[in-house]
Formats: structure tokens, C-alpha cells, sequence
């Protein structure tokens, strides 16, 4: 028995022996593998060598693009086993799970932001996987694959059973079902939590409300040091206070028998500035110029500043810059010889000291704007996206033909990548040593029959890449929404010039400022978009700008494109679709862009920008006289080729003088044509409009009139054009958004409503005066010199005309001819010279009506 239980106790420790060892052996195994673990990480992370990208197309079959998370986790895991030599078992399951649903509804999210941008709609793993087989081939990690096929399956699923706006909801819900589990937070502890964050939120702004409030009241309250008079006794009320007896603030109830101004407040917050507001504008009627800015009413009433409307009771008494005393129920003007003026105006000054109505065509804003609403993208139509799943599935076939058909002629490149765009594909492709770039252009034909293809574009090479871009029109072509740009165009406040064209062959929204271009060139073939394109820019300028922002001026001669913008608070005038009143409203046109300079130099500034902050500075100071802004003005011209057939010569003149020197008056041109031919975009407007667009054109000669180089050709139409703003060495490839004509009248309609429109009556008298106007626009510009000489000299020929101002014979010939018909000199009497039937106040009459008649020595030249 002795013997018996001795052997046993040797057996026991054998076996303890064994199964120490056995326990060494698994610390030895999984320190082995966490090494592995952690080096495959860091070559998948940093992705070295071939194996690095293999490793890291590995982790992206299952996670996507989120790959480098997941590497992240697997090398902590590696580390962890490496050091501590057994796997990590102190996190409860619960956690773990939360971590899990949270990274899967990641994935999830991840997917349908993916295929939404590609507006793809079915096959997704079939896509998915068509990108993963492209980068293992390559050897590379290029492509994007969203999720992985985690979460293609997964939104494949959600997608079948709750489209787009389910999948998001369902991966929002689980990213804050994951959180919560992780975190192990009771959810109605969070509720708490938030509704204590609420109320200490609400609280604080509460509290700050009434410091303001008490701040405001005390500013208010206490009268201005340089408006007391001392002559006044110490219990009199301050004009505030009896400005406030004066009249009843929100609608509230006024005695008749009381002389009083009903303002009508649209904010209760502007009470204590509508004190201020009356004193201001009240203080600058002692001088005729800040009379006029004060914008005083028949009734003699100023109107106060913008923000709320004023309406006048029919027993009103005029408000001077004077002390009020209140006697009874009347109020006693003590009058005082306190005058207000702008800084920047000299009372010396002739153009300084012109009245708003006289300065301009577009400075007059004679409405309140302050309650003016922008129009908002929720009135335009949404337009479903174009399904172009067919055509992410022949980037990959679309790739290899083209490098076999480059191998079969012998040159050597290599396709990079590929955007597919609205409208084309774009494949970059990069050349081998030695391959010249003409080789790849000159196959543009073969290229174009090896993908059956209408036509391609090769872009050689593509500007800051060294690739050579090869665009393949799609068979499947994406509109894009007009709703969907403006949506998504970036926002840049203060810019209000700033209007989206539509997308780029990348999908970017592709934006042009009016500010900087200076002006704009639409040309293109009929039906290929530019109506649409100006639709957008206009309807862009009414979605951005107030009417005492921007004015329009529109030129329609065919009179049907542009008529349906009538009677918007933005215009000017009514839209002109009569060639000689075209010419008329160019011309007009410049004198306000002349008028604006002389402006400009009497305020000591350069250009607009600089001029309206000037006025806002000088509004700031309630001492000073209110001033306008200058609005920012339009120039839209729809079809430059009856114009220049009508009337060349003026027009092109006028356009030449605005294009040279109208950008910093804030006088801006857009001009759309259908024709560009060499003698509609002439010489000198190219030269002067550097911005330009070109639609599709039937031959390579209109191309190259519109970009000066080949391109536009080759367009396909419906909206598919190059943009080449000032700038760029070369245009850019963009699909234009698209409006339809019913979101363009919606947009009309609702700013109709905002305001009515208020044309300018001076403005719209000149641009009818047809006959004399062009008369004399049509004539030589020698032509004034010449009849006053000639009424001098009471003789007229051909001769005498050029040798007196140093002229061909034809030009002096035709001067003659204009004279006749004007009825200067009479008919041609052979041999002899001409009878001269003008006099001093023929001369007067014609050339200057609004002057007085020239003295008796015959002064008559300016």
C-alpha cells in the first residue's frame, strides 16, 4: 500500500510538470501570432511594397474604406497578445457588441453616400467587387469601394426594403444604439442630462436679453450731448420722449385730434430705434442736398429709415431739426440752426450735391427691402437621378480597350483613372517614356471607333497632372438639377454675384462670380442650352440679391426668351426687345457706368466695394445723412446678332466702352449669340471679354472664334459646354444645370409678390427717343465740328470738309450726304458749293435743345 500511494504521488507531479509546459508552449504560440498580427498591420497601414497593398486590399474586401480602423485595431490586438501573451478577455460582451454595431452601421452610412453620389440604384456587391478585382490586378490601393462588401450586402438589403432615406435612418439609429450600449448610460439619464443643458441654455440667453434690453434702454433714454440746447429748461422732455407721444408704436390706437405719424413696426425689438431713427433722419433738412436724401413724402414728411413702414396721418405736421416743446395736445417748433451733412460730400461739389434722381438710372431705391424675403430652393421642381449603374460597369472594359488599342499601335500607356461624369467618362492615361503626346492625339478617331463611340475629346495634357485626359461621351446621360447645384454650391456670404453653372466632369459644382470675370460670352449653335444657362444665371441673381442690390437691364430682340422677367422689382425697365431702343439703353447704359466714375471721385474711393462701405460707414454715424448703397448692374444681351446687324456700330461701341472699364462702377455683361462668326464677336469685344462659355458649334472655325482653340466642336449638346473663365490656360468641360420654365415663373411670381416693379421713367424716355438719338449716333464723328463750321463759314463742300479736318474724300463726302439729310445744307448744285439753310439756332436746337443759344460772335463749338 506504501508502495502503491508512493507511485501515484510521482505520477501527480509529472503531470503537473506537462501541463506547465503545455501552458508555456500557448504564451510562446500567441506571442508568435500577436507578432504576426502587429507586422501585417503596419505593412497594411503604411502600405509597403506589393505585399503592404495586397494586405490592405485584404481588410478593404470587408471594410472598405474604413480599412485603416480596422488595421489600427488588428495591430493593438497583435501588440496586445505580443506583450501580455493571451488574448484580451476584459472587455464585457456587452461593450464589445456596442463597438460592432456602431462600426457596421458606419460601414452602412458609408455605402449609401457612395452609391448616391454615383447615382447608382441596383447591383451594388457586383460594383463593389468590380472595384476590388481592379485594385488587386493593379497592385495598388486606388479606388474608393465605400463599405466593402460588408456594407454593399448590408445596403443592399436596407436599400430593398427601405430605399435612401431609410438606409440613413437605420444607420443613424444604430451608431446611437452602439453608443449607448459601449457607454452602459441609461437612456433616460440622457434625457435628463439634455434637459438640464436645455433649461441652463435657455437661461443664459434670458439673462443676456435683459442686460441688452437694460443697456439699450439707457442708451436710449439719455439724450445726446450735441443735440441739447441749453436754452431749453431742465423739466422739458427730450425729443425722444415726445417723439413717442407723437405717434403709436405696433398698430396701437391714436387720438385724431392729435397731429401724428402711425409707424407701423414688423420687429417689437426696434422700438428704442425708431426713437433714434425719426431724430436722425429728421436732422438733415437744413441744406437742399440733405433734403433730398432725407426722401421726404408730398406731404412734406420725411420717411425714416429702412426696416419698418411708415404711414402718414392726413393731419401730419412736417419734422424739422428743431427742439420740441409740448403745449397741450400740440407740439411748438423752436427752430435751430443745427445743419447735418455726409462726410464725403462737399456742399461745393456739383456732383456731390446732385440729387439721387439725377445720378444714375439704378440708384434709386424708392421701396423698404428690409422685409424683402429671398426666394428659396423649395419652389423649384426635384428631378429623380439619372440611374448610371450601366455605366460604372463599362469603366472597367471601357480601361482595357483602350490600352489595347494604344498597344496595337505601338504606343505604350497606362490608364490611371477614370471620373465619370453627367455627361462623359474621363480616363487619364499616362504616356510611357518617350511617347509623344501627339501620338495619343492623333488616334482620337481610332479610339473613338474601338469604344463605339460618337466622338471623344482627348485633353493633352490634362493642366497640373502628367496625364493625358481621353473624355467618352456616356450613354446614359445625367441631367442635373438646378435645385441640386444651387443646394449644394458653396456659400460665400456677401457675394450675391456668385451663380453655379452645374457640374464638372469630377461631379463639383462649378460656380462663376460676376465680380471677377468681369463680363461673360455665352455662344453656341441653336438648341444647345445657352437660353437655359441665362435662365439659371438670372434666376441665381433673384435667389441671392435684393432689388436695391442688384439691377437688370434685359435685351431680347427675339422677344420671347427674356419677356416672361416683366415687372420684377430688379429691372430697371421693362425688357427691350426693339434693336434701335437696344442701342439706346447700351448707350444710356455707359453715361450711368461715366456717372458712377465722377461719384466715385468726388467720394475719394475707386471702385464699388469701396464706395458702399463708404456709405455704410457714413450711415453708421446717426449725425450723418442717410445714404443708398449703389446696386451692382446687369447687362444681359440674349441674341447679339440682330443687334449687330440693326445696329453695329453703336452697339459695339457701347458694349467696347463698358467691357473696357465698367467692372469697378459694378456695371457687368452677359451676351448670349447663335452665331459666332467673326463679324458678330468682332475683334474688339473678344479682346474685352475674356470670360466665355461655348456651347456645342457645327465647325471648329466658330470654336476657335469663341476659345481660340478647338474643342467645342466635338460637344454633345443639351447642355454640355466649356467654360473658360479669366484665369484659366484652359476651359473646363462642365454639364449645365438645368431649369424648367415653370421653377423660372415660380421664382417670378414669388418675387413679384415681394415688390412691384419700379422702372425708371427718365430712363425708359430716352431709350424710346429712337429718332433723334440714333440720328446723331449715326453720324461721323466730325459731324458737330462740321456744321458748326460750316454755319460759320455760310459755304459747305466736299473739299472745304477735307481739307479743314484733315479727311479722305469718302469720309468728307459722307459727311456732306449727312448734312443734307439732316437738312444743314441744300442740294448739290453741280460745280458750285452747297447753300448752307442752318442758322445759330438751328445749330443750338439740335445739338444742345436743353442749352441757351449762343452769343452773337458765333460761339457755337463746346
Amino acid at each position: 500500500m506504501a508502495k502503491a500511494k508512493k507511485k501515484r504521488r510521482k505520477s501527480t507531479t509529472r503531470s503537473k510538470t506537462k501541463r506547465r509546459g503545455r501552458k508555456n508552449r500557448i504564451d510562446y504560440q500567441l506571442n508568435i501570432v500577436g507578432l504576426i498580427f502587429a507586422l501585417l498591420a503596419v505593412l497594411a497601414i503604411f502600405r509597403w511594397g506589393y505585399l503592404g497593398n495586397l494586405i490592405a486590399n485584404v481588410f478593404r474586401v470587408f471594410v472598405g474604406d474604413t480599412d485603416l480602423i480596422a488595421e489600427t485595431v488588428f495591430g493593438m490586438v497583435g501588440l496586445y497578445l505580443l506583450v501580455l501573451g493571451h488574448w484580451p478577455n476584459d472587455l464585457p460582451l456587452r461593450r464589445l457588441f456596442g463597438m460592432i454595431v456602431v462600426y457596421l452601421s458606419t460601414l452602412l452610412l458609408n455605402t449609401e453616400i457612395f452609391f448616391a453620389y454615383l447615382n447608382i440604384h441596383s447591383q451594388f456587391t457586383h460594383v463593389l467587387w468590380s472595384l476590388l478585382r481592379a485594385d488587386f490586378r493593379r497592385g495598388r490601393v486606388t479606388e474608393s469601394v465605400a463599405g466593402g462588401m460588408t456594407g454593399g450586402y448590408l445596403y443592399s438589403i436596407t436599400f430593398f426594403l427601405l430605399s435612401n432615406w431609410g438606409t440613413v435612418l437605420i444607420a443613424i439609429l444604430g451608431v446611437i444604439i452602439g453608443i449607448l450600449m459601449f457607454t452602459m448610460i441609461p437612456f433616460h439619464d440622457i434625457i435628463q442630462y439634455l434637459q438640464r443643458v436645455t433649461f441652463a441654455c435657455r437661461s443664459f440667453i434670458l439673462a443676456a436679453g435683459q442686460q441688452l434690453h437694460g443697456l439699450r434702454g439707457r442708451f436710449f433714454d439719455e439724450p445726446d450731448e450735441d443735440e441739447s440746447d441749453p436754452n431749453l429748461s431742465s423739466d422739458e422732455p427730450d425729443l425722444a420722449e415726445t417723439t413717442q407721444d407723437a405717434f403709436s408704436v405696433s398698430g396701437g390706437p391714436v387720438d385724431k385730434s392729435q397731429r401724428s405719424v402711425d409707424v407701423v413696426i414688423h420687429d417689437a425689438g426696434l422700438v428704442a430705434t425708431t426713437k433714434k431713427a425719426l431724430t436722425t433722419s429728421t436732422a438733415t433738412l437744413a441744406t437742399p442736398a440733405a433734403a433730398q436724401e432725407s426722401k421726404e413724402t408730398e406731404d412734406g414728411l420725411p420717411r425714416p429709415h429702412d426696416g419698418f413702414d411708415v404711414h402718414f396721418s392726413p393731419t401730419g405736421a412736417a419734422i424739422t431739426d428743431q427742439k420740441v416743446t409740448p403745449t397741450g395736445n400740440d407740439l411748438v417748433d423752436e427752430p435751430s440752426s443745427k445743419t447735418v451733412s455726409a462726410p464725403f460730400l462737399s456742399p461745393t461739389d456739383p456732383v456731390a450735391m446732385t440729387t439721387r434722381a439725377d445720378q444714375g438710372t439704378s440708384t434709386v431705391p424708392h421701396e423698404d427691402y428690409s422685409n424683402y424675403q429671398l426666394p428659396t430652393s423649395e419652389l423649384l421642381s426635384v428631378i429623380p437621378p439619372t440611374d448610371q449603374s450601366s455605366e460604372v460597369s463599362l469603366i472597367q472594359k471601357n480601361r482595357a480597350t483602350l490600352e489595347q488599342t494604344f498597344k496595337s499601335f505601338g504606343v505604350d500607356v497606362k490608364v490611371i483613372h477614370a471620373d465619370l461624369g453627367p455627361t462623359v467618362t474621363k480616363y487619364e492615361v499616362k504616356p510611357g517614356l518617350g511617347v509623344k503626346v501627339n501620338k495619343i492625339v492623333n488616334l482620337a478617331d481610332d479610339l473613338a471607333l474601338a469604344l463605339a463611340a460618337k466622338d471623344i475629346r482627348i485633353e493633352a495634357p490634362i493642366p497640373g497632372k502628367p496625364y493625358v485626359g481621353i473624355e467618352v461621351p456616356n450613354r446614359t446621360v445625367a441631367t442635373v438639377s438646378f435645385r441640386e447645384v444651387i443646394e449644394k454650391q458653396p456659400m460665400h456670404p456677401g457675394k450675391i454675384l456668385e451663380v453655379p453653372l452645374g457640374k464638372s466632369v469630377t461631379g463639383d459644382i462649378v460656380t462663376a462670380d460676376l465680380t471677377k470675370m468681369p463680363h461673360l460670352l455665352i455662344a453656341g449653335s441653336t438648341g444647345s442650352g445657352k437660353s437655359v444657362m441665362i435662365n439659371v444665371i438670372i434666376t441665381s441673381i433673384l435667389m441671392h440679391a435684393r432689388p436695391n442690390e442688384v439691377k437688370l437691364m434685359l435685351i431680347d430682340p427675339k422677344m420671347v426668351e427674356l419677356s416672361v422677367y416683366n415687372d420684377i422689382p430688379h429691372l430697371l425697365l421693362p425688357v427691350v426687345t426693339n434693336p434701335k431702343k437696344a442701342a439706346n439703353a447700351l448707350n444710356k447704359a455707359v453715361s450711368e457706368m461715366e456717372d458712377r466714375y465722377q461719384r466715385f471721385e468726388a467720394a475719394g474711393v475707386r471702385d464699388i466695394g469701396e464706395y458702399n462701405a463708404k456709405v455704410r460707414e457714413n450711415n453708421s454715424d446717426k449725425n450723418n445723412a442717410m445714404m443708398d448703397e449703389m446696386p451692382f448692374m446687369i447687362v444681359v444681351i440674349d441674341e447679339l446678332a440682330d443687334l449687330m446687324m440693326a445696329a453695329g456700330n453703336e452697339v459695339e461701341t457701347s458694349i467696347v466702352r463698358l467691357a473696357q472699364k465698367a467692372r469697378a462702377a459694378g456695371v457687368h455683361l452677359i451676351i448670349a449669340t447663335q452665331r459666332p462668326s467673326v463679324d458678330v464677336i468682332t475683334g474688339l469685344i473678344k479682346a474685352n471679354i475674356p470670360s466665355r462659355i461655348a456651347f456645342a458649334v457645327s465647325s471648329g472655325i466658330d470654336s476657335r472664334t469663341i476659345l481660340d482653340m478647338n474643342g467645342a466642336e466635338k460637344l454633345l449638346g443639351r447642355g454640355d459646354m466649356m467654360f473658360s473663365p479669366v484665369g484659366l490656360s484652359k476651359p473646363v468641360r462642365i454639364q449645365g444645370a438645368y431649369i424648367s420654365g415653370r421653377d423660372v415663373e415660380k421664382i417670378i411670381d414669388f418675387v413679384k409678390g415681394q415688390q412691384t416693379a419700379e422702372y425708371d421713367e427718365d430712363l425708359i424716355a430716352h431709350v424710346n427717343d429712337v429718332s433723334q438719338d440714333n440720328d446723331q449716333q449715326e453720324h461721323d464723328e466730325h459731324f458737330r465740328e462740321a456744321v458748326s463750321y460750316v454755319v460759320q463759314e455760310k459755304k459747305a463742300s466736299t473739299s472745304m470738309i477735307q481739307r479743314r479736318f484733315r479727311i479722305g474724300y469718302n469720309r468728307a463726302a459722307l459727311i456732306i450726304e449727312d448734312m443734307e439729310k439732316v437738312g444743314v445744307v441744300g442740294p448739290s448744285e453741280g460745280s458750285k458749293g452747297r447753300q448752307v439753310l442752318w442758322g445759330t439756332e438751328n445749330y443750338q436746337q439740335y445739338f444742345d435743345p436743353s442749352q441757351p443759344t449762343s452769343d452773337q460772335d458765333g460761339n457755337y463749338l463746346s
